[in-house]
């Protein structure tokens, strides 16, 4: 404030202590930062709902409702691979009330397309990481092979193929095809599913050689000798799978393939806002609710701050899109 001249001292005073009150007063005003939330959060899943990811999002979701003190609704808009729901996220306002339960899709998305509605390193950013899987490499057991090294030799002395099933064109179980292709020297054919069921179903009845899927899918036929686990495609053994090397472990240092699902905010959404959506997720995953629920689908709790999992991210679109450049897959 620009103080009046004032050629009287015993009016100085005065006039200063006006202005210092004047300042205290606005000091609250330009540091209050706008109440959130202040009405229902959405949580968009691009998937339909009754899947791992819709399941995800719906246990999270319940969590948060209870510690924003606000309704958290569920929108599930699937299609088009996760782009429409992640298109719809990615023009959202960045206000905190539309957030998107993500998976691989987003990393791979843009490498796989050769034209998308959103730019998923410019147009979203990371809140929280909620869980990661390593997926399990599994061949039909007619295949005489009880090890990688095994079925290695076995498929270059038969002088055949090797069938690996995906459930689709850029699924990380399509990627880890080109992986093992690329890392053995194989010859390995892709065989694309729409799902993941027809793909199991072909797998078990000898169909297909091979696949990578989610432990907590492949589980009950290991058990039941209806299949066989080579490798595991994580950083360390699956729990449940004890006696199963890692295929960093067989000497493929760059064959790490796991599954995850996080949420994400619309990119310039405010820090403190993101701030408080990691901490409240993190609380979240330490609940024993949902750790109900998610125990029984074999799905266990994977923590990262907003910066860290961000910085996934990122890295796995420039990983993931050298993969499929590389292999010359794209999708119009």
């Amino acid at each position: 404030m620009k103080l009046p001249h004032l050629s009287h001292p015993g009016l100085l005073l005065p006039a200063l202590a006006f202005a210092a009150g004047v300042a205290v007063l606005a000091a609250p005003v330009r540091a209050q930062a706008p109440a959130w939330p202040t009405k229902p959060v959405h949580i968009v899943v691009p998937f339909p709902p009754g899947g791992t990811t819709d399941i995800i999002g719906r246990t999270v979701g319940d969590e948060l409702a209870r510690s924003l003190g606000q309704p958290v609704i569920i929108d599930n808009k699937p299609g088009a691979n996760t782009n429409i729901g992640t298109a719809f996220v990615a023009r959202a306002a960045p206000d905190g009330y539309t957030l998107l339960v993500a998976s691989p899709s987003i990393t791979t998305n843009p490498g796989l397309y050769r034209a998308l509605d959103y730019d998923t390193a410019r147009d979203l950013t990371g809140v929280s990481l909620i869980t990661e899987v390593p997926l399990v490499m599994v061949i039909h057991p007619a295949i005489p092979a009880t090890t990688l090294a095994e079925l290695i030799a076995y498929v270059k002395a038969s002088g055949k193929p090797l069938t690996c099933a995906s459930t689709g064109s850029g699924s990380l179980a399509h990627l880890s095809c080109i992986l093992l292709k690329n890392t053995t020297g194989l010859d390995v054919i892709h065989v694309p599913y729409k799902g993941g069921a027809p793909m199991l179903n072909d797998l078990l009845g000898g169909q297909v050689d091979t696949m990578f899927d989610a432990p907590a899918t492949t589980l009950q036929h290991l058990q039941s000798g209806k299949m066989r686990a080579l490798a595991s495609t994580g950083p360390r053994r699956i729990a449940s799978l004890p006696n199963v090397p890692t295929m960093k472990e067989l000497g493929y240092e760059n064959f790490d393939v796991v599954w995850w699902a996080g949420l994400l905010a619309p990119a310039g959404t405010p820090a403190p806002i993101i701030e408080r959506l990691s901490v409240e997720v993190a609380k979240a995953l330490d609940s024993p609710a949902v750790a109900a629920r998610f125990t029984p689908l074999g799905i266990g709790a994977n923590k990262e701050t907003a910066e860290a999992f961000t910085a996934r991210i990122r890295r796995d679109i420039v990983r993931w899109g050298k993969v499929f450049s590389d292999a010359g897959v794209k999708i119009d």
